[in-house]
């Protein structure tokens, strides 16, 4: 799917997974912030499609409650670093890697079934 993947080779796609590599915790809640906003940007195009293939429409779907999820995680891993919650931070984003592994899996079904 042309959006899914528009979205991968972006910086911020390429970067989500990596989501952050610095070790100041307000530049990490800054990108976790920029990466959750891209990946709601990411849901509300999806959304925006309008899909309703009958192998498509449901993958589509679960795309969007990933990106979703995704999001919430990296808000979530950005309020917990502002108050200084390091272990909660770290949480939550072990909570963002188990929803970001799905995506890969999710895009290749999303490409064979478009092909």
């Amino acid at each position: 799917m042309k959006t899914v993947n528009a979205w991968l080779a972006s910086p911020a796609g390429q970067g989500a997974a990596e989501a952050v590599a610095a070790t100041d915790p307000k530049q990490i809640a800054e990108q976790a912030r920029r990466t959750a906003q891209h990946y709601t940007e990411l849901s509300q195009r999806l959304a925006a499609l309008h899909i309703v293939a009958e192998d498509l429409a449901p993958r589509v779907t679960r795309y969007e409650q990933i990106a979703d999820s995704a999001a919430q995680a990296l808000r979530e891993v950005a309020e917990a670093l502002d108050h200084g919650d390091l272990e909660n931070a770290r949480k939550k984003r072990v909570d963002f890697d188990t929803v970001a592994q799905r995506e890969g899996p999710l895009v290749q079904e999303i490409n064979t079934v478009c092909r």
